[in-house]
């Protein structure tokens, strides 16, 4: 049951007992993993070329199923190579949680099946750094079945991330793995933007975010 704790995350980690320190991190990580595995429609397949931006604006999540917090705007870019094969990044700059986040990296994903119907394949290497007590590299690897209605596009996924947290005030890395079921479900406006939401759930973790996806 939530507790309605909001804001309880913090992103400093000064008078942590170190033995505590994964604890502590994990549904700082969860979020982080979710704002950065790109939005399903991204990487499903495409007959036409695709030069795409898609935005997450709001993400509100409730960590350990006890508290609820905000997450952080997250972008992402994407190039078709050919239509079952895309290459992309992830970027974000933001004040989260009192602190600064910076996030960078690239992913590449290929997809089997055709516009309507697709299973779909990806891999992303990011980092975050900005926060005063640690930084992360996700190294993550999503899996996801895409529909493609008249004006519906939905997908449901599985996404894995094995994350090195760096904690600056130990100098010893922490290894924590996220994983997280995905369902989303956006509504096509003129085949050219999608705007809709995408549910992670995790053993630590229950997220929704609201996005939005614009194709040139």
């Amino acid at each position: 049951m939530l507790k309605g704790n909001v804001f309880a995350l913090n992103l400093n980690l000064t008078g942590i007992d170190p033995a505590s320190l994964r604890k502590t991190l994990e549904p700082i990580a969860g979020i982080i993993a979710v704002e950065q595995t790109p939005p399903a429609p991204l990487i499903a397949y495409s007959d036409d070329p695709v030069t795409a931006i898609g935005a997450s604006f709001v993400t509100f999540a409730a960590p350990d199923f006890q508290s609820t917090v905000w997450g952080y705007p997250s972008f992402w870019m994407v190039l078709s190579i050919s239509p079952n094969l895309k290459i992309g990044a992830n970027f974000t700059a933001y004040e989260w949680l009192g602190d600064n986040i910076q996030t960078v990296g690239p992913f590449i994903s290929a997809s089997w099946g055709d516009n309507k119907k697709s299973t779909n394949a990806g891999f992303h290497v990011l980092r975050l750094k900005g926060p005063d007590d640690f930084h992360i590299n996700n190294i993550g690897i999503e899996l996801s079945r895409n529909i493609r209605y008249s004006n519906w596009n939905v997908a449901i996924g599985y996404s894995a991330h094995f994350m090195q947290c760096v904690i600056h005030i130990t100098d010893k890395p922490k290894s924590i793995d996220i994983n997280l079921l995905r369902f989303s479900a956006y509504r096509i406006f003129q085949n050219n933007m999608q705007i809709g939401s995408e549910i992670s759930l995790s053993r630590h973790l229950l997220s929704v975010q609201f996005l939005i996806l614009k194709y040139f």
